[in-house]
């Protein structure tokens, strides 16, 4: 994450090892303060003998003033290619 006037790194996380994010999307969750921010992450794992990776992750963050925390992580088979809210819920594929 980086500061809108300065462009200077506020925050960061370091995913693992082959992985990449293929997905990014701020949304307003469901069951949470209008004033909460997240941005939700598909991710993949990518190994060179794979035409296609074979896992992936969805991350959720909260973002507060200049910090990301990790609020949630779902594993999944594949990767994260497409994502969008419906309703203050996730729908990703």
């Amino acid at each position: 994450m980086l500061d809108d006037q300065t462009f200077e790194r506020c925050a960061s996380y370091e995913l693992r090892e082959n992985e990449t994010a293929s997905a990014l999307l701020p949304i307003a969750l469901a069951g949470e303060p209008a004033s909460a921010t997240h941005i939700v992450v598909g991710t993949a794992v990518c190994h060179a003998d794979e035409p296609e990776p074979q896992e992936g992750r969805i991350l959720v963050f909260e973002v507060t003033e200049r910090t990301l925390e990790l609020r949630a992580e779902h594993a999944v088979k594949g990767a994260v290619y497409a994502r969008e809210g419906m309703g203050g819920r996730v729908l990703a594929g």
